[in-house]
């Protein structure tokens, strides 16, 4: 209920539900509505609890990896310790002054124009999560349980990895904002037992379907089912039918079979390790084009894994990799390159 009136509003309602309509559009309008959420959950201080070093929860880099919510399950008083924010501090410039040690941080607090986030009840707070920031110290007398709910989205245009582990349970698919939203749609607020993120009977009927078309042989119903079997989606998982499921759309020709069986065989998983097996499937998949497959091959150029180590063309495959945006290949190429100069710099 708080996550759908957070970001859609109470149904037919006005003042809160309008704050909650203008923090999806900032939401969309800053990450676009491909954002996907990236923590759910809630920081709660008690009274005695102290202040915490100032910090960002995010190394610096040139994106924003996430933008980050607070809302306030009850009005923060000074005495309560609310969150210190230190305003333009998401610069590279910043994050430099910041290092070293807890000192050097508070002192950065200390010298800083910071803004204190005295928040009454159901009011947010949404920041980049490169600023600086700290809960302030709980009094242990006059305080009182703070508790903040907050959620956070991860920016789409963001390539680097984002520093932080996030809450969300490993359990939970990702959502963009906007499925996430279609989905709280569909909470009423006198239905207790309704769950929107139940995707049981959706996940069986899939399943039906997809195993009446792959038993009549059509390629991609072998491989989502296969794909069913290995992430357990409606189903037991189960390591070998996935690969069996894999094996017969990788044989029907279909690139994206042809890739996950090689990883089958590269893991192990279903079918005992077989890294020559899995570069052979990998090179099918690469002749089609496929870009996981051409960086995955690339890598085993690169290392010799199942293949006589060949630079050169492990370089050539991770360069077609990059050209469709793959941000992996294009790191390991550079590494590709590196080890080529050098090798070429001890022949001379």
């Amino acid at each position: 209920m708080a996550l759908r009136e957070l970001l859609r509003g109470r149904r037919g309602g006005t003042g809160a539900g309008a704050s909650a309509a203008l923090l999806h559009t900032t939401l969309r309008d800053a990450l676009s509505d491909d954002a996907v959420l990236y923590e759910l959950s809630a920081l709660v201080s008690e009274p005695g609890s102290p202040r915490q070093p100032i910090h960002p929860d995010n190394p610096y880099q040139p994106c924003a990896p996430l933008l980050t919510c607070f809302v306030a399950l009850q009005q923060i008083t000074p005495s309560m310790g609310p969150t210190f924010f230190l305003p333009r501090t998401h610069t590279a410039a910043a994050h430099e002054a910041f290092g070293g040690g807890v000192a050097s941080r508070d002192a950065l607090l200390a010298a800083s124009t910071h803004v204190e986030a005295l928040l009454d009840a159901g009011d947010a707070s949404l920041f980049d999560s490169r600023c600086m920031h700290c809960g302030g110290a709980n009094d242990a007398e006059t305080g009182g349980t703070r508790v903040l709910f907050y959620c956070s989205f991860r920016n789409p245009r963001a390539e680097l990895a984002v520093g932080n582990v996030g809450s969300l349970h490993a359990s939970v698919k990702p959502l963009t904002l906007r499925e996430l939203r279609a989905k709280l749609s569909t909470l009423r607020d006198d239905d207790a037992i309704h769950d929107p993120f139940d995707e049981s009977r959706e996940e069986a009927n899939a399943l039906t379907c997809y195993r009446r078309a792959a038993e009549e042989g059509e390629a991609a119903a072998q491989f989502n089912l296969a794909m069913c079997y290995r992430r357990g989606e409606g189903i037991e998982q189960d390591d070998t039918l996935a690969f069996g499921w894999f094996m017969r759309s990788a044989v029907a020709g279909l690139a994206l079979g042809q890739t996950q069986l090689g990883f089958c065989y590269y893991l192990g998983q279903g079918v005992p390790k077989d890294e020559p097996e899995a570069a052979r499937w990998f090179g099918r998949a690469a002749e089609q084009g496929e870009v996981n497959a051409q960086h995955n091959l690339g890598v085993c150029f690169s290392q010799g894994c199942g293949v006589a180590k060949d630079l050169q063309r492990a370089a050539e495959l991770l360069q077609r990799a990059a050209e469709q945006g793959h941000q992996g290949a294009a790191v390991a190429r550079v590494q590709v390159m590196h080890e080529i100069a050098t090798a070429q710099g001890d022949a001379a």
